[in-house]
């Protein structure tokens, strides 16, 4: 958690982040992907439409320190010749309306803050699906958001919900984010669970279809 007021946890991030990034360099990759910040330090168990803690950090102090480490990834990045991205975050429905939480860089106007404040070799991975239960949990615009944050996104994550809670579900060749993705993404990640390797294979070519 890169936004976490616990120093021990942000170094432990920092070094986990740069570790990956010194193998990205040794294996010739260009690319290098994390979450953006929580405003708690949420063990797995935590994770989803689990209940929130009663104090989370403040969020200025939260963005704050997600900026200062995202400079210090990106400084270290750059030496490397590896890019960054940060993924947006997504605001579960049954979080926002019990305990009105949501993490950093989920709406339109934290995004384009985060991402005007960082450095030229950071960009933004865009997770449909985490897109498409924010917008319905914030009620926002996913067209409006694309819109504005289009000279970021370089990359994707697909897959589908019920626009409530991420929870992974496969796509098809009507889904809804096909018409967003650009002719010249860096690239496209399924993140879809499911153990059928068929049914995987069958969503590998239609993306690849798609985005020819």
């Amino acid at each position: 958690n890169l936004a976490s007021q616990n120093q021990l946890i942000i170094n432990k991030s920092l070094n986990l982040a740069k570790t990956a990034i010194e193998i990205n360099s040794k294996l010739n990759a260009k690319y290098y992907a994390f979450h953006a910040g929580f405003l708690f330090d949420p063990k797995i168990n935590m994770l989803g439409d689990k209940p929130v803690p009663i104090n989370i950090i403040d969020r200025k102090k939260g963005l704050k320190e997600f900026l200062k480490n995202v400079k210090i990834l990106s400084n270290f990045a750059s030496k490397k010749n590896i890019i960054l991205l940060i993924e947006n975050n997504v605001v579960s429905y049954n979080q926002f309306t019990k305990y009105r939480y949501k993490p950093l860089m989920c709406d339109i106007k934290e995004s384009l803050h985060i991402m005007n404040k960082t450095s030229k070799n950071v960009f933004l991975l865009m997770d449909f699906a985490h897109l498409k239960v924010s917008a319905n949990s914030l009620l926002f615009s996913k067209k409006e958001y694309l819109k504005k944050l289009d000279k970021y996104i370089i990359a994707y994550h697909l897959s589908d919900n019920n626009s409530r809670s991420d929870d992974n579900l496969s796509f098809n060749k009507n889904s809804w984010f096909w018409r967003y993705i650009k002719p010249k993404a860096k690239y496209c990640s399924i993140e879809v669970y499911d153990d059928n390797i068929l049914k995987l294979k069958k969503l590998i070519s239609l993306v690849n279809k798609k985005t020819k």
